[in-house]
């Protein structure tokens, strides 16, 4: 093949099951775009590729898991898009946690996050896990206000602790939307930048120590 130098590559919308080292003649490849094909993993990049990739998108496939040697020496990657999925347990993106900034994973089938598997992810300022089936909050301590924004609308949460609450402090905007198994928070003072979205939730706000809480516009 003669070498490319594309930096963006459109694939969606092709039945593509697999790369097939397809690709490794792009030299200095940033984003690729795989969504509404049929993987059922994480493409397994050419390593010509994985130098490169800053943008990995993967929406609306039928991807049930990611092995975290897929991602190895991919140390430019910000980006990695998953959602609508099949992924039933928060992968180990340990590979890429030095640059990994913006994680989309809304609409799969999530319902277990290991603790190493998120506590690793300290440049992550994005982290998208709208409709999942998660019942408590992901362990976002391990965040240091790195992260700008938190999506869990549409899951079934139950509880949130006091300590969950308070590392939401210095989160810009926080999506609790259409939870409706969530009754109570706790009561933790936040900075007037942190903006946390109820709407379509159980949440009693008679509490004036919840009037950090500001219902979306």
């Amino acid at each position: 093949d003669i070498p490319s130098t594309d930096t963006m590559v459109n694939l969606n919308l092709n039945f593509i099951n697999n790369t097939g080292g397809g690709l490794a003649h792009i030299i200095n490849l940033k984003t690729i775009y795989f969504q509404n094909n049929v993987f059922r993993e994480f493409p397994d990049f050419a390593i010509t590729n994985r130098y490169t990739l800053t943008s990995i998108w993967l929406g609306m496939n039928q991807i049930e898991r990611v092995c975290a040697d897929k991602l190895l020496n991919m140390t430019k990657l910000k980006s990695i898009g998953l959602a609508f999925n099949n992924i039933r347990v928060f992968p180990d993106l340990h590979p890429v946690a030095d640059t990994l900034e913006k994680l989309f994973m809304q609409s799969n089938a999530i319902t277990i996050i290991p603790r190493q598997n998120i506590l690793c992810l300290k440049r992550l300022q994005l982290l998208d896990l709208r409709y999942n089936r998660l019942s408590a909050m992901p362990y976002i301590s391990s965040f240091n206000h790195v992260l700008v924004r938190l999506l869990l609308s549409g899951n079934p949460l139950t509880v949130i602790s006091t300590e969950d609450m308070a590392a939401l402090n210095g989160v810009d905007k926080v999506m609790l939307d259409s939870v409706a198994s969530l009754t109570t928070l706790p009561p933790v003072c936040y900075d007037e930048q942190t903006t946390i979205d109820i709407t379509g939730s159980s949440i009693d706000l008679c509490d004036c120590s919840n009037a950090w809480i500001k219902p979306a516009l």
